[in-house]
């Protein structure tokens, strides 16, 4: 299932960027926001995890739209025990959206996204200074949704913007055990449905070109 989930939402990425030719686009519009700083600071899944953000706007006000976000970090650790522990996380989505002018300067967006999103979160368990075996805690979602937020232009160039979104999401989290041996034990497995409020916490600072 969740190969056939990624197979659509990359294959939707690849196959609607090339089918606009340079007669239907308008402009690009790339936005780098702060969702790259709040995550680090609260561990809340109401905040934004993208930091990245590209749309292809045609001549209709409709937008192709595409969001990346990412973590790393890694731990060092003295105990010994523990090795070395870290923290990874990614944050996908594509989807369309519509595009209104409500006043000088400021348009709204309505659209809807899929969205993939995993984080992961490792250890090595030490004895006697030796790798005896890896832990593991993995939570991997697939969502769906819908999108509106709020942008204001400076100029033709220069842009913030900030949009809330209504999520539903499914997934898995494990508790998993990797042996020196090579053996791989489950410890826990739980499936899950979401239904969750992001709210308009990142603001983007969006150029057109």
């Amino acid at each position: 299932m969740k190969h056939l989930f990624l197979s659509i939402l990359f294959i939707g990425l690849i196959s609607n960027v090339q089918a606009q030719d340079s007669s239907t686009i308008k402009k690009h519009e790339i936005g780098i926001g702060t969702g790259f700083f709040t995550q680090n600071l609260s561990n809340t899944n109401l905040i934004s995890p993208y930091f990245f953000t590209y749309k292809s706007i045609n001549q209709s006000n409709y937008a192709f739209r595409f969001g990346l976000g990412g973590y790393y970090s890694e731990e060092n650790n003295d105990s010994i025990s523990f090795s070395n522990p870290n923290d990874f996380r990614l944050a996908v989505r594509v989807g369309w959206e519509k595009r209104y002018n409500l006043a000088k300067n400021w348009l709204i967006n309505v659209g809807g996204d899929l969205s993939y999103r995993l984080d992961q979160e490792k250890k090595s368990v030490l004895e006697n200074n030796v790798q005896k075996e890896i832990m593991i805690n993995s939570s991997e979602q697939f969502g769906f949704g819908v999108v509106a937020g709020f942008q204001y232009y400076f100029n033709d160039r220069i842009s913030i913007s900030t949009e809330s979104t209504i999520l539903f999401s499914f997934g898995e989290q494990k508790s998993e055990t990797k042996m020196s041996s090579g053996v791989s034990i489950i410890n826990d497995a739980t499936r899950n449905r979401d239904l969750e409020f992001i709210l308009p916490t990142s603001i983007f600072l969006v150029v057109a070109f």
